[in-house]
């Protein structure tokens, strides 16, 4: 595929559609960042500090946060090219918020983990790479359910397009004055 075909296809995604395809692509970066540091020559071998990514101690939680982002790209690619808006009939922003909070309650039970090394030693920290991959989950988060309401509004114009014009005055949606009486109190009594 060339470029000029993948920087059309990028342009003609919806804003929200690009807000979940870059923040995929900033979790898969961001799960190669340094997640966290340690000094402790206890539980390295060397006596320069260590930075460790998603991959490395406890691994999992890297791992899940590229599965989790690769899928929703794929799941992005494959709309883009079939047009399919649902997956296992499913909504697709229905399913990429599933995985972004997901992946966002895994990298912050991530955080705790890790966590129990500071029990272990204190020369250890947290680094930037893990809070950066939650925020780039929250941002695909974000992208989904903003196509979420996007796909809402667009149901309902439908809907109220396919009425006729007699069904629209049966449902009276004119706001009705309240009856005033005499009988009602007011604040003042």
């Amino acid at each position: 595929m060339k470029s000029n075909s993948i920087k059309k296809a990028f342009l003609n995604l919806s804003l929200s559609r690009k807000i979940v395809l870059i923040g995929a692509i900033l979790a898969i970066i961001f799960a190669f960042m340094p997640w966290f540091e340690t000094n402790d020559t206890s539980l390295i071998t060397s006596d320069k500090p260590i930075k460790i990514n998603g991959f490395g101690r406890y691994g999992i939680f890297g791992t899940v946060s590229v599965l989790f982002s690769l899928t929703c790209i794929l799941i992005l690619v494959r709309e883009a090219l079939t047009g399919k808006e649902k997956t296992f009939s499913f909504a697709n922003s229905t399913i990429w918020m599933f995985l972004a909070g997901e992946a966002v309650f895994a990298l912050t039970l991530g955080i705790f983990v890790f966590s129990t090394i500071f029990d272990e030693t204190s020369e250890a920290a947290f680094r930037f790479g893990i809070f950066l991959s939650i925020f780039s989950h929250i941002l695909i988060f974000g992208g989904a359910h903003f196509s979420f309401s996007e796909e809402k509004k667009i149901a309902n114009k439908k809907a109220f397009r396919s009425m006729s014009e007699e069904d629209l005055a049966k449902l009276n949606l004119q706001p009705e004055e309240p009856d005033v009486s005499n009988d009602q109190l007011s604040f003042g009594d």
